[in-house]
């Protein structure tokens, strides 16, 4: 069964949830506010089976096999709702359901617990409804608001939580949970996990995106490309890659690795790269010839970035990128 010490990247948010629990300090209404895809939900159900739990281990870690955890688990524990949008938003009609439900005597569990995914997508008349609600929070029930931007919410709700901040994951977290627990390879994974911008659900995105055939979406084949000063392949390359909808993902990736290289280039440290593991064997071109050819080509896959967002033409800026950055590395 999950438990808090299943999340990943987390460790404020998770020590503040243990402390309450060890202590049985709970509070009435939480708020887990951080970006998408960095574990709230899943620490959101691992607090839930904790707070339930009829045996607890260490305080705070659920035993998995009270009738509570075994009926969390499978999703059928009559003393937990969830809240989620209803198309785009969550409704009054939602939050006054919910409100008739929390009002009779707990059924099996020490809490009734109401688990609103999405929070920011109340409707104005849900928060006001929300609010009046925390405002007297019925005996024995807690509130946990998920959220992921606190500007779209009511102050006065926000005022009625305990607030727990979850960060964006470090790269290596992201790769490990795409490797381990959705199955993806390890070179995507990890590639994956330096383009996700700390979100486990991000980088799923762009693995679907990618589909199977995402080999030439790694740096390796580029990278080979341009180091080999093969402009003939390079320019092919240009014309299958113009319409991907992922190009930018593509030449961020590149600008990943270049970064990764100049700081091995200049550290000669491994903690400091961003990639979990990397052959530090194919920087080598970068120190070869003119100094920072590196920060060069930095330079020019963020020009191109920029063209494209500037709605320039795809095909005209990838050949102009890659003649470039193929004349950096081989000027003869």
């Amino acid at each position: 069964m999950k438990d808090l010490d299943c999340v990943l990247g987390q460790e404020q948010a998770v020590r503040q949830l243990k402390n309450a629990l060890q202590n049985k300090v709970i509070s009435h209404a939480y708020l887990f506010l951080g970006p998408e895809g960095v574990g709230k939900r899943l620490t959101a159900f691992s607090f839930a089976a904790a707070l339930n739990c009829q045996n607890p281990l260490n305080g705070y870690k659920p035993c998995g096999k009270c009738p509570a955890c075994k009926k969390i688990e499978h999703d059928n524990y009559p003393d937990l709702h969830i809240l989620e949008p209803q198309g785009q938003s969550i409704k009054i009609e939602q939050i006054r359901e919910m409100q008739g439900k929390i009002s009779y005597k707990k059924l099996e569990g020490k809490y009734q617990i109401v688990i609103l995914e999405d929070a920011q997508k109340m409707t104005v008349g849900a928060a006001n409804s929300l609010l009046k609600i925390l405002e007297e929070p019925p005996q024995g029930t807690v509130f946990i608001l998920i959220a992921d931007n606190s500007r779209l919410m009511l102050p006065t709700i926000i005022s009625r939580c305990q607030l727990i901040r979850f960060v964006a994951l470090r790269s290596e977290y992201i790769s490990r949970i795409l490797e381990y627990n959705y199955g993806i390879g390890k070179e995507d994974a990890e590639q994956i996990s330096l383009l996700s911008g700390g979100s486990v659900s991000q980088g799923l995105q762009i693995k679907e995106s990618w589909g199977e055939n995402s080999n030439w979406r790694l740096p390796n084949r580029i990278l080979n490309l341009v180091f080999s000063g093969d402009i003939c392949d390079l320019l092919r390359l240009s014309g299958e890659i113009e319409k991907d909808p992922n190009l930018t993902v593509v030449l961020t990736s590149l600008i990943a690795w270049f970064r990764d290289g100049v700081v091995w280039i200049k550290t000669r440290s491994v903690k400091l790269l961003n990639a979990t593991s990397v052959d530090t064997e194919k920087f080598k071109p970068l120190e070869e010839g003119q100094e920072n050819k590196g920060e060069q080509a930095i330079i020019l896959l963020n020009q191109a970035l920029r063209s494209l967002k500037q709605n320039a033409n795809t095909r005209l800026t990838l050949d102009v990128l890659f003649l470039k950055l193929c004349f950096l590395f081989n000027p003869k």
